[in-house]
């Protein structure tokens, strides 16, 4: 008896999830899925910033309105950690690092300084 009672709330489970995917479209169609994979499409890349491959071109002015940025997340004020150099591409790029007061998201841009 148990066995046929658990197999009922499967199968109800199980029915009651198909009308609710019929409804509101749940799980991702075949079509949907044959389009989001066809060749050219690509997966969106780095922000302007966000990695040495996109780094930011700043002169000595916009770099400390760069440390001064709001968070992103929750738009409070950052703290400005020590900077770091790298070279990417044959080009020294400054790492600029803060942290936000708020809530402690690390942000990490990468800036090509104008000279």
């Amino acid at each position: 008896m148990t066995v046929i009672g658990t197999i009922l709330i499967v199968l109800g489970t199980v029915g009651i999830g198909l009308l609710i995917d019929r409804k509101w479209d749940v799980i991702p169609r075949k079509q949907k899925l044959l389009e989001a994979g066809r060749r050219g499409l690509r997966l969106p890349g780095y922000a302007a910033g966000e990695a040495p491959a996109t780094a930011i071109e700043v002169g000595s002015g916009e770099l400390e309105k760069l440390r001064r940025k709001k968070c992103d997340a929750c738009r409070g004020e950052t703290d400005a950690l020590a900077d770091d150099h790298v070279t990417y591409d044959n080009r020294e790029l400054l790492v600029v690092h803060a942290r936000c007061r708020r809530c402690d998201r690390a942000r990490t841009t990468y800036v090509f300084v104008r000279t």
